[in-house]
């Protein structure tokens, strides 16, 4: 089966990664938080079309706040259609 030989692959990738012995499950953190930083660096830093992440919350936010005391954005998520207005 090759499922079989997969995990098999995969488990010695993950045995060679350095620091089983000092870090145990926690070594592969560096790998995510570097993964993280640069899924934020493109977030705020790639644009589509005209628009970036941080421009299309802060407009969504704008446009669905409401001045009522306990409303809240996520909670009537599915009851209005947010779409950016630009």
């Amino acid at each position: 089966m090759a499922l079989k030989g997969y995990n098999r692959n995969l488990h010695k990738l993950l045995d060679k990664w350095p620091g089983k012995h000092t870090l145990g499950m926690y070594r592969f953190l560096p790998l995510f938080f570097v993964l993280g930083a640069a899924l934020e660096f493109s977030m705020i830093n790639w644009k589509v079309g005209e628009v970036n992440f941080c421009e299309y919350l802060r407009v969504r936010i704008v446009h669905t706040k409401d001045d009522k005391p306990g409303n809240s954005l996520f909670r009537n998520w599915k009851r209005k259609n947010y779409r950016l207005k630009v």
